[in-house]
């Protein structure tokens, strides 16, 4: 998998492309908690998953994804919209949202750049 995370502020940006690992997850963390301590905040996120392949372990990650960010506290809320155009990769990306259990992360899911960019300048 490829990835590459991007502070284009006001938000994070990542893009995802080739089928996602475990590994991967775990570096584009790192990464995010890099951003977040340097600006002593969390800035929304918007996430790019156009060029992304899901598997039925990409499944298996989105469910622990959300179990690990909804027992997580972070120092303010934010939004994380969701860039899923393709069937199998929105799929990812609903049950990573149903399961968000975290009051503090607001996840939308788009077909498009464009509608989830609207979303983030919109005030929240």
């Amino acid at each position: 998998m490829a990835y590459r995370v991007l502070l284009q502020m006001p938000y994070v940006r990542v893009w995802f492309s080739g089928t996602l690992t475990g590994a991967d997850l775990r570096e584009v963390a790192g990464e995010l908690r890099a951003h977040e301590r340097e600006l002593g905040r969390v800035p929304d996120r918007l996430v790019d998953m156009s060029a992304m392949v899901a598997t039925d372990t990409t499944f298996n990650l989105a469910i622990l994804a959300a179990r690990v960010r909804g027992v997580q506290r972070f120092p303010n809320a934010f939004r994380s919209a969701l860039v899923a155009p393709t069937v199998a990769v929105a799929g990812f990306a609903r049950i990573f949202r149903i399961l968000n259990r975290n009051p503090q992360i607001e996840v939308h899911v788009f077909e498009d750049v464009d509608a989830a960019e609207r979303w983030l300048s919109q005030p929240s």
